[in-house]
């Protein structure tokens, strides 16, 4: 289990940002008697799917050109 400090190191985000990121319910969470609380395999699914998210944006943009 990634605790909301360990997402807030991991992500190099603070806590509001992470909040958002778990109330918005793109990053699945749960609230425990700890605070909140990713499964560790659910955040490393969601990673995974923001690097791929990245990767196919960056095949679909146009490059930029230099100057």
């Amino acid at each position: 289990m990634e605790t909301l400090v360990d997402v807030q190191e991991h992500l190099d985000l603070d806590r509001d940002d992470v909040l958002a990121l778990i109330r918005t319910g793109e990053l699945p969470a749960m609230e425990s008697a700890q605070g909140w609380v990713v499964r560790g395999g659910d955040f490393e699914a969601w990673v995974e799917q923001k690097y791929a998210e990245a990767r196919a944006h960056a095949r679909t943009s146009p490059a930029s050109e230099s100057t």
